[in-house]
């Protein structure tokens, strides 16, 4: 008998419950596509099964009844054993699974389905729907004139609160560099040998319409992107009544509309698009080729023309957790204190701060990720759990959301802290976040690999070892060899990059680009966490966040 594998989220949802949706953090983060970070569940013979990222687990700690689950993937932990290879996605499945052949949904992405297939037989079940759609015409140029326009009137509220920064002077000179446009797009796609891109993240596709993704979402609309062409190819099932989406009337299917308007390779989003719909596309004629780093790797390469939505999204995050801090040191001691007290009271001072700047309702919640090291290592989203004066360590790992004035998303933060009661463990904490800032970070060149990088933090940790040893964060027989998580990565309008700080990561990184910097330490039922920002100029990075 086959197994049938669901992955839309409201079987997760109805079988676990709303809470443990909350609680997952991966499809919160992955915002080009979430479905392929999501669990999965798995149905044979009367029993069910889901499979979730390890890195997702702790969220069965709110799950509504006792399912049984296993894990694929791993997140960093100094208790792991050195060399241990954890289980794929595909793998944990079929391990599951325990049957010859597997159903999968027709709405589960290419990218998972391929993986499946790899290792067995696999049929599709279900349809997606296919309705008609109306054509418009997008101008490039109107596009980056809007990016140019917003950035640019949002330079001066920002300028006196960066200017305050240690490196205020260079930071406030690039907010305002030349932007940069879709000829970025242009070079990276014929690099990679690509004539088109469909972009089905409604996330991604704000940049190529100007619409927003609540918008884009509910208008079922996509985008086409042809390399060179003046104009982009807005597909939507619902009409749009806008003077600047110029109509071409209508076509039968959004299969037909890309066949018809493009040619050659076209790049699609593997771990966006259907399975379903991917056959359409397929029996209308259309190849496709994954363009999912290219696409990254253009916001990655043009996320420092909006240097300064990025500095916002960072130092609200920073003013939030210093705000949430004060309010558990008053108020811990009464024992009735919850993560998610914690995150709504982060909130207020994130308010407090955007309205400081004149970016009120501009600033918006991307992940809450806060939690303390005795309840889990995994980077959960708060939840009802206590927060109590007997934790040795509450970690922090924010992310925010920042809009122009239009609503589209032009930056986000990564930003991380841990709160601890015992003085060593802070102390500890303060020393690993001097380190970023005023070493890892200045060490960083223009042309540097992630691997380098890497290698970089890592002997900037070498000095702190016999003192992590003496506290607890680290064993006797452990070195400082066995930190193998990334140190830091780039970062564009979401935390997925395209070059992290870690071994074997050759993708290089280069002046007007930026990211975070970040030691994650977590051991026993202890976590230190910091992380802080960077911006890349000619000479070298420069921190954002001090």
């Amino acid at each position: 008998m086959r197994a049938k594998i669901f992955s839309r989220e409201e079987h997760i949802t109805r079988l676990l419950g709303s809470a443990y949706d909350r609680e997952l953090t991966f499809p919160h983060i992955f915002k080009d596509s979430k479905r392929s970070i999501h669990p999965v569940l798995i149905e044979v013979n009367g029993r069910k099964h889901v499979v979730v990222g390890d890195f997702d687990s702790a969220a069965h700690q709110a799950a509504k009844q006792n399912i049984p689950f296993s894990t694929f993937g791993r997140y960093f932990s100094w208790n792991h054993p050195a060399g241990a290879v954890p289980p794929s996605f595909a793998e944990a499945v079929w391990a599951a699974a325990g049957s010859d052949g597997l159903e999968v949904e027709a709405d589960m992405p290419v990218g998972r389905v391929d993986q499946l297939a790899a290792k067995g037989d696999v049929a599709v079940f279900g349809e997606v729907a296919d309705p008609p759609v109306h054509l418009y015409a997008k101008s490039r140029a109107e596009l980056e004139a809007v990016w140019a326009s917003t950035r640019d009137a949002d330079v001066p509220r920002l300028t006196p609160f960066v200017s305050g920064l240690r490196f205020g002077e260079t930071l406030v000179a690039a907010m305002s560099a030349a932007p940069l446009g879709f000829e970025v797009l242009d070079a990276l796609a014929e690099k990679a040998g690509l004539d088109a891109i469909l972009v089905t993240a409604a996330f991604d596709a704000e940049m190529f319409t100007g619409l927003t993704r609540q918008t884009l979402g509910d208008h079922g609309a996509t985008a086409l992107y042809v390399r060179g062409a003046a104009d982009i190819l807005v597909l939507s099932p619902l009409p749009i009544e806008r003077a600047d989406f110029r109509p071409l009337g209508t076509a039968a299917c959004a299969a037909d509309a890309v066949a018809a308007h493009a040619k050659g390779a076209i790049g699609f989003q593997r771990g966006n698009m259907s399975i379903g719909a991917y056959r359409r596309f397929e029996a209308a004629g259309v190849r496709f080729t994954d363009a999912t780093m290219t696409l990254r790797r253009f916001f990655d390469e043009r996320a420092g023309t909006d240097l300064l939505y990025f500095i916002t999204a960072a130092n609200a995050v920073l003013a939030g957790i210093e705000h949430a801090n004060a309010y558990i040191r008053r108020t811990v001691a009464g024992g009735t204190l919850t993560e998610r007290d914690v995150a709504a009271v982060y909130h207020q001072g994130v308010d407090d701060f955007a309205a400081g700047i004149g970016m009120q309702d501009r600033i918006h919640s991307y992940f809450d990720i806060i939690h303390p090291g005795e309840r889990t290592l995994l980077p959960a989203m708060a939840g009802d759990y206590p927060v109590l004066p007997g934790h040795k360590t509450i970690k922090y790992d924010m992310g925010l959301l920042v809009t122009d004035s239009t609503g589209v998303v032009r930056g986000c933060s990564d930003i991380a802290r841990t709160l601890s009661f015992d003085v060593d463990l802070q102390a500890a904490h303060d020393r690993l976040r001097a380190l970023l800032v005023d070493e890892l970070i200045p060490s960083l060149m223009p042309g540097m690999t992630g691997e380098e990088a890497h290698a970089r933090g890592v002997a900037v940790l070498r000095p702190v070892v016999d003192e992590m040893k003496r506290i607890g964060m680290l064993h006797p027989e452990m070195t400082i060899e066995g930190y193998t998580r990334d140190c830091g990565h780039t970062l564009q309008r979401q935390t997925l990059a395209t070059v992290h700080f870690m071994p074997g990561d050759t993708g290089t990184f280069h002046a007007g680009m930026l990211g975070c910097t970040e030691f994650v330490w977590p051991i026993d039922d202890k976590i230190i966490a910091c992380e802080d920002g960077y911006y890349v100029t000619p000479e070298g990075a420069i921190p954002f966040t001090i």
